[in-house]
């Protein structure tokens, strides 16, 4: 049986190497200012809500997401219909920052400790990000 920690592993080595070797149609390539957003839910095992909340407020959770380079906006909000599913929209300068963030902040987060705490109250499929760009101009 896979542990939920390789399960999301593999998820996020899926992501990179999608992320990777595919390159959608860009609106910034026509001259047109774009940003990303990203649109991840994170979804919480029964009774862990309190638990996510005060890990994503630690100084390593959303505030690190938010100071880094790109990062334009980082919104945190909590399902009106699931109260376990809690939703990050974030604004991005770009796919790129996003991507350089994310590498660092996957290795920052396994050395400091802070994944092993979160990743196991979370559910089996406990992560799903989703990008689209954004016309900055509208």
């Amino acid at each position: 049986m896979m542990t939920q920690g390789l399960r999301i592993w593999k998820m996020i080595m899926m992501y990179l190497l999608v992320s990777k070797f595919w390159t959608p149609y860009s609106l910034t390539s026509a001259g047109v200012d774009m940003a990303m957003m990203v649109w991840i839910t994170v979804k919480v095992k029964d009774g862990n809500l309190d638990q996510v909340i005060e890990l994503a407020d630690e100084p390593h959770g959303n505030a690190f997401t938010a100071s880094q380079k790109g990062c334009e906006r980082l919104e945190r909000s909590i399902s009106h219909e699931n109260p376990n599913h809690i939703l990050l929209t974030e604004l991005w300068s770009s796919k790129e920052d996003w991507d350089v963030y994310f590498a660092s902040q996957q290795k920052l987060r396994d050395e400091n400790g802070w994944n092993a705490r979160f990743l196991p109250l979370l559910e089996e499929d406990g992560v799903q990000i989703t990008f689209s760009e954004m016309d900055k101009s509208l």
